[in-house]
């Protein structure tokens, strides 16, 4: 049996929503990244028939957020919608089932969305009692579960550095073919970064791990893939302007030259801020290419005339008059997930980013329309 099909009845896919008009695909990533799996409970099959008899909301509500860490669940499911739309590559993933879920038409109904959050809870914390104990785990410990690890981190559109290379062993004047070693190729994704004292410059860490380098006697070049999406782990504390963006120079890949020796093809790309995830607390702040924040989007059919969005939100409004209000900048002994993307692919007019935007701006805001639309 499929996820889908489980749950059949609660969920509704994305993609058969997004009208099939001008650009279709544009417009599927833009809902992806800024409609959000808000409120955080979740709601297990062992509990379903319990919760939908629940006499009262308020009783329903206690019901879902009783069995797991609905905020950390919440950010998962943000962190993968975000991939969704910033890197199709994951569309092909080896294990698609998180984002199937993932793909769910979340906001239109709060029922609907414990119930399709509740079946990531299953995929992740099977059980096979009758007696479901509640799931306290942090997004920290989410994104290293081995489920997350095989359909997120071990996808190769992550791989840092091309395999096939060259390099010169001891002895010889000539570099020869050579195909990198496992424990080079093999870099844990998401990068960490260790040993940080202070401020740390990214786009210098990525790019003196790219050259000719010493390894055991012999010069080994080293050439980076410049992958899509570059996920890293690193300690808040820093000024926000200092992560929104940095950019990677280096050998993309070399050629021989006619004497033996060989040449670098230089290349440099650029990697803009997409998502901050507090791995402690479990939140998460997203923003657009341009490293604006986003402003989670509602369904824009507000009522003509007070313009109040519809019944179906308000638990999603109330979730965000009570979100914390945390900033990667002030938190100098928590760990943090930064997601970066490429942003100037060949072709695609380089735009700098700009300094007006801040770190932190709520979910939702005002009436729940956009304030920023710069996808």
């Amino acid at each position: 049996m499929s996820v889908t099909a489980s749950i059949e009845g609660y969920y509704r896919d994305l993609r058969k929503c997004v009208p099939s008009d001008v650009k279709p695909d544009r417009r599927l990533a833009y809902i992806l990244a800024t409609h959000l799996p808000f409120p955080n409970g979740v709601v297990t099959e062992l509990v379903r028939s319990t919760f939908l008899r629940a006499h009262t909301d308020q009783r329903a509500e206690e019901i879902a957020n009783a069995y797991a860490n609905g905020a950390a669940f919440d950010s998962l499911l943000i962190l993968l919608r975000l991939l969704l739309a910033v890197c199709p590559e994951f569309r092909q993933s080896s294990d698609y089932r998180l984002f199937t879920l993932a793909f769910h038409d979340f906001g239109q109904s709060w029922v609907d969305d414990y119930m399709v959050k509740g079946k990531l809870l299953e995929l992740l914390y099977p059980t096979e009692s009758d007696q479901l104990k509640r799931v306290d785990v942090t997004l920290g410990e989410l994104i290293w579960h081995p489920l997350i690890s095989r359909a997120l981190w071990s996808h190769p559109s992550l791989s840092f550095f091309r395999r096939q290379t060259w390099v010169q062993r001891p002895g010889m004047t000539k570099f020869e073919p050579y195909e990198l070693d496992d424990k080079f190729a093999r870099v844990e994704i998401p990068f960490q970064v260790q040993d940080q004292n202070g401020p740390i410059d990214l786009g210098k860490h990525f790019s003196r791990k790219l050259g000719i380098r010493n390894i055991d006697g012999s010069s080994v070049a080293f050439a980076g893939l410049m992958p899509p999406t570059i996920p890293v782990i690193i300690k808040g504390g820093q000024p926000f302007n200092s992560i929104r963006t940095f950019a990677i120079e280096g050998p993309s890949d070399y050629r021989p030259v006619g004497d033996g020796t060989i040449a670098p093809m230089t290349v440099k790309r650029q990697y803009r801020l997409r998502a901050v995830l507090n791995l402690a607390d479990g939140g998460v702040h997203t923003y657009h290419q341009d490293t604006a924040p986003v402003v989670e989007q509602l369904d824009p059919e507000l009522s003509q005339t007070t313009g109040i969005p519809q019944e179906r939100y308000l638990a999603k409004l109330q979730r965000a008059e009570h979100a914390r209000r945390w900033t990667f900048e002030d938190s100098p002994t928590r760990f943090f997930l930064l997601i970066y993307v490429e942003y100037n692919v060949p072709g695609r007019l380089y735009r700098p980013v700009s300094n007006q935007f801040g770190e932190y701006i709520p979910p939702i805001a005002g009436n729940g329309t956009c304030l920023v639309r710069l996808w």
